[in-house]
Order: C-alpha cells, then sequence, then structure tokens
C-alpha cells in the first residue's frame, strides 16, 4: 500500500512539471556529401579503400544538411549560421565565414569550399584521414536588455577514409585507366590468333603488372612509365592484329573468287557435256527413224513381191490344170 502510495505521488508531482521545460531533440547537421570528389567509394593499390578523396591542390565542396529547432525557453528561435568549421587529422582547420539565417524548425543546406591540403606534406598519402565538421550558429532572442545572442555548436559529423591525392600519384591512376579503357574497347581474346600480336599482347600485360607493384609500393614515376609501355604495347598488338586479320581475309576472298570460278568451269564443263550428249541423241533417233523408215519400205516391197509370186504360180496352176482340146 504504501508503494503505491508513494508512486501515486510521484506521478503527479510529474503532472506539475511545466511543458516548458521538456524540449525536443538539439539542432543538428542532418548529413554531409562531399561534391564532385576525385574517388567515391574508389579501391586504390596504394591507399586501399578510399571513401572521398581530391587532388592535393584542388578544390573541395562540401553540402551540409542541417535542422534548426533551438528554441528559448518554450519558444523556437531563429538562428544564424556565423561559422562551418572542419577539422582534419593533419591537425589543419578550415572555417567558412557565413551570415545564413535559419528559421525555426526549418531544414538548410549549406555549401562551403575550400583548397584540398598539398601531399605529402601537410596531408601524408601514406593513410587516408579522419576528418569533422561542425556548425557555429548565433541564437536570438529577448531579453530584460534587449536582443541577445547565445553562441551554438552543432555537431560534429564525422568521416573518414578520406584521401589526399599527390599530382604524380593521380597522374599514374589516369595512366593505368587509359590502359585499361584501350583493354576493353578491343577484342583482346581475338589478339591470340597470330604470333606477333599475341606476343605484344603478353608483352603489354606483364608492364602492366609492373606498373601496379610499382604504384602499389607508391613508385609513382615508374608506375606510369610501365603503364605507358603497356598502352603502346597493347595498341601495337591491336595494330598488328588488324593488319594480319585483312591479309587473311584478302587471301580468304581470292580463294573463295577462284573456288567460284573453278565451280563455273566445272558447270559450264557439265552444260557443254550435256549439250553435246543432246546432239548426239537427236543424231542417233534421226538416223534410227531413217533406218526404220527403209526398212518399212523394204517390207512393203517384199510384201507386194510375195503376193506378186503368189498370184502368178497360182495362175500357172490353173493353166495346168485346165482340159486341153484334141488334136484335130
Amino acid at each position: 500500500m504504501r508503494k503505491t502510495l508513494v508512486l501515486s505521488l510521484l506521478l503527479l508531482l510529474i503532472g506539475f512539471v511545466p511543458l516548458s521545460v521538456i524540449h525536443p531533440a538539439k539542432a543538428y547537421i542532418s548529413s554531409s556529401q562531399w561534391g564532385a570528389p576525385t574517388w567515391t567509394d574508389t579501391y586504390d593499390p596504394f591507399n586501399n579503400y578510399v571513401s572521398v578523396g581530391y587532388v592535393s591542390g584542388s578544390t573541395w565542396t562540401l553540402n551540409l544538411n542541417v535542422y534548426n529547432s533551438e528554441y528559448n525557453g518554450s519558444v523556437y528561435v531563429n538562428v544564424k549560421v556565423v561559422t562551418v568549421a572542419v577539422w582534419f587529422d593533419w591537425n589543419t582547420w578550415y572555417n567558412t565565414s557565413r551570415s545564413d539565417v535559419i528559421n525555426a524548425e526549418t531544414n538548410y543546406v549549406l555549401t562551403v569550399t575550400n583548397t584540398t591540403a598539398q601531399s605529402p606534406t601537410p596531408a601524408t598519402n601514406l593513410f587516408t584521414h579522419s576528418y569533422r565538421i561542425y556548425v557555429i550558429v548565433q541564437q536570438m532572442y529577448q531579453s530584460s536588455g534587449g536582443a541577445a545572442f547565445k553562441t551554438v555548436t552543432w555537431g560534429p559529423d564525422s568521416g573518414s577514409e578520406f584521401a589526399v591525392i599527390p599530382q604524380i600519384e593521380y597522374s599514374a591512376y589516369l595512366a593505368e585507366n587509359k590502359y585499361y579503357n584501350l583493354y576493353d574497347s578491343i577484342p583482346t581474346s581475338y589478339l591470340r590468333s597470330y604470333a606477333d600480336s599475341f606476343n605484344l599482347f603478353e608483352m603489354a600485360e606483364t608492364n602492366l603488372e609492373t606498373g601496379l607493384m610499382y604504384y602499389g609500393i607508391g613508385n609513382f614515376s615508374s608506375a606510369i612509365s610501365s603503364f605507358n609501355t603497356a598502352y603502346s604495347m597493347l595498341n601495337q598488338s591491336f595494330a598488328l592484329y588488324t593488319g594480319q586479320e585483312k591479309q587473311y581475309n584478302a587471301l580468304d576472298l581470292n580463294q573463295t573468287k577462284a573456288d567460284l570460278n573453278l565451280q563455273l568451269a566445272q558447270i559450264n564443263q557439265v552444260n557443254a557435256n550435256a549439250s553435246y550428249y543432246t546432239a548426239q541423241g537427236d543424231a542417233a533417233k534421226t538416223l534410227a527413224n531413217g533406218q526404220s523408215s527403209a526398212l518399212m519400205i523394204n517390207s512393203v516391197g517384199f510384201l507386194f513381191f510375195g503376193l506378186g509370186f503368189i498370184v502368178f504360180g497360182m495362175a500357172a496352176v490353173s493353166y495346168a490344170r485346165k482340159p486341153k482340146s484334141p488334136p484335130s
């Protein structure tokens, strides 16, 4: 019973707490996005995984989504952004002065730019870096003496795997990609069709592997040289392949023409033979018809000759049997 009474009194006291002291969450940085980086979610043979990277000396851009839920007592208030501060782990601050006014309970986008540090000093390229982002605002409110301001810091919004890329490393990266772009644009499997093109293709691949080895240990000058040699050999290999293929196709076309001519000659010979035998057949037919006609004429002649002989014989017999008159 005593516990129930204590709990009831506690709930009653909570009910008397003014709602003005129960505040929503503080304003904050909703998200951050790097604008147009050199690398995004990239695997690099030297740096391994890179979330975002810029070439040293280039301009980086940062877009911040923020939400203003600052309040004074029970009233939400507007704020004025005075500074966007970005800290990198090579112990350097990049501060940008601002004067944006953000209304209460409002989303807002802040965009800041700055120059990427030089590498390898002060920002080494031996590993990727971490960073933190802060937004410093002034809260405007009324006091007994009039308008007053209170400085508030939003953040931090943190990140890592940020790469600062020396120009020579980026040049090696471009040389490597130039080789792969050519590799993907030609039928490399066909380069094995001929000995000369295959030999150059294998040499190109060897130089590529050498370039990747140099890149991995940070010898970017040698990597560039190997990648360029690999590209040149791959290009020559493809040129040899296309030249050999044209010659082969020309020979194949000539052979095809020769085969067609031979077939045409054979067809003409067959037609000539057919015409000859047709002519011979017609002549034989004509001769046979003539011989058949002569035989028929002879047969008819012999038939009439035989009939005449029979009639003559019958007449002779009839005469012989006729009674003769006695002599006077």
